[in-house]
């Protein structure tokens, strides 16, 4: 990684990692950054899509309504919304739940 940083210098490119090499930044930095932003994506969007199955599962009755009706798909963006506030998708970092 650190020869490939090299080179986006030596020959920038328009690419992620190319506007990513600045010459002020340290080697060390931008290895780290574009060895973990494939990884960061991935991990929370499988675990979102696992954690949406496990509750569509829980529900048995929101399941069959989707199965039902497609056309409730519409409200996938108020589920992921909602999903994200219960549940935690990435394994980084934690959340406590309290009542007031």
């Amino acid at each position: 990684m650190f020869d490939l940083v090299r080179r986006k210098r030596a020959e920038p490119t328009d690419d992620l990692l190319g506007g990513l090499a600045h010459p002020a930044d340290p080697d060390a930095e931008i290895v780290s950054l574009g060895t973990l932003l494939p990884i960061v994506g991935h991990e929370t969007t499988s675990n979102m899509i696992g954690l949406g199955t496990f509750a569509l599962l829980n529900n048995p009755e929101r399941y069959a309504a989707l199965v039902r009706d497609p056309g409730l798909v519409g409200w996938r963006w108020r589920s992921c919304r909602a999903t994200s506030r219960w549940s935690i998708s990435a394994s980084t970092g934690g959340r406590c739940a309290t009542w007031s």
